[in-house]
């Protein structure tokens, strides 16, 4: 399925949203001319390359040591960016983009994780479970799947949206008859492929988004095409090649 679906997707983008400008023969030469202008690193081009390896290391680090979170990490890096002078107060106001990315995204995160944690994905995943009397768990399969695909309007991360619907659903499939295989793989691919759906829907979609490139309704169109597109794909061609591999 996902070998069907790389070669799919990419030709309905290219019919949803053709690209204005499909051949770029000198985009090479402009780059390199581009950086040979640029000249060798500056010192403001040093001290970010510095905070940024110093914040890649300290947050991996942060995963280890209690006292150090990923925001204290992050509070360090944008410090020195100040007190260096490489980051002016004036700049970080100008730049919109960034903080409607704070704003925004942050309040969406935070709605997903209450949601998990007051239990109302819980209770979401039993009310759709209570629909399901004495059908075949193949039938539970792919209704629920598509229910979980579409549920991700309302997350804005990935990762949240498994955190919260993932074990209930998990559970609730299990529970019905469905193989314990196919159900954690299959729920597994289309938490990454449901991030198409909106601007929001993963933490790289609204740096993207925002800065202009696709409308909104551009983008919600095609997510919506793409998703068909691929739980046609996932759901027929691949539990039929799990049925080969012997998932069930």
């Amino acid at each position: 399925p996902g070998i069907v679906a790389s070669g799919a997707v990419p030709l309905l983008m290219l019919r949803v949203g053709p690209p204005d400008i499909r051949h770029t023969p000198a985009a090479r030469d402009f780059a390199q001319r581009e950086l040979d202008r640029l000249g060798p690193i500056r010192g403001a081009e040093a001290v970010v390359l510095g905070v940024f390896v110093f914040l890649i290391g300290f947050w991996v680090l942060s995963s280890y040591v209690d006292w150090l979170s990923p925001g204290l990490v992050a509070f360090i890096g944008l410090a020195v960016l100040f007190v260096s002078g490489t980051l002016t107060w004036d700049a970080a106001l100008s730049e919109r983009s960034a903080w409607d990315v704070f704003v925004w995204y942050g309040g969406l995160l935070t709605m997903g994780g209450l949601l998990n944690e007051t239990g109302v994905t819980a209770a979401f995943a039993g009310w759709v479970g209570g629909w399901f009397t004495g059908i075949p768990w193949l039938v539970v399969l792919v209704v629920t799947l598509v229910i979980y695909f579409y549920t991700h309007y309302f997350f804005a991360s990935t990762t949240v949206h498994a955190l919260a619907l993932y074990g209930p659903f998990v559970t609730l499939l299990v529970g019905v008859g469905a193989p314990a295989g196919i159900v954690v793989y299959s729920l597994l691919f289309l938490n990454n492929l449901q991030a198409c759906l909106t601007h929001y829907g993963t933490t790289t979609s609204p740096v993207i988004f925002i800065e202009g490139y696709v409308s909104l309704r551009d983008w919600w169109r095609a997510g919506f095409y793409s998703s068909v597109v691929n739980l046609v794909i996932w759901l027929a061609v691949g539990i039929a090649w799990w049925k080969v591999l012997g998932l069930w």
